[in-house]
């Protein structure tokens, strides 16, 4: 009995935490202007391109990532990788059409890792949240 009750409070104090950082992770969010929540979401997106196996090598452009992803990502919407571009290599300030872009091409990202990975897609999406409680 006592076993389960040791076991079962470990399990609510997990829970509670993973809540609370989910919570504090979305209210910074919510405080970012939209450059830096474009950079966020960006930034997230090239991971999940490394995710679908489509790397930057070294001197390859985010252009010429966009020209390959493109071509076999016939589903995905790549759009935001120049968005990415304007914000990194000028003082281009994202509007909020923009942020809603590279929100769309983070959610078809997303779906494509899912059809295309379902077990990256699952470690993507689930375990990574775990990953603070690790560290």
């Amino acid at each position: 009995m006592i076993i389960v009750i040791s076991v079962g409070s470990v399990l609510v104090l997990l829970l509670f935490i993973v809540l609370l950082e989910r919570i504090i992770i979305s209210r910074r969010f919510s405080r970012m202007d939209n450059y830096n929540k474009v950079l966020t979401i960006c930034n997230e997106n090239i991971r999940l391109l490394k995710s679908l196996n489509y790397k930057l090598d070294t001197g390859e452009t985010l252009e010429e990532l966009n020209i390959i992803a493109g071509r076999e990502l016939l589903d995905a919407d790549l759009r935001f990788i120049e968005i990415y571009e304007k914000c990194i290599y000028s003082d281009h300030i994202p509007d909020n059409d923009e942020l809603e872009i590279v929100i769309v091409g983070n959610t078809s990202l997303m779906n494509s890792l899912k059809t295309n990975y379902p077990t990256k897609y699952y470690f993507t999406t689930q375990l990574m949240k775990l990953l603070p409680l690790l560290i």
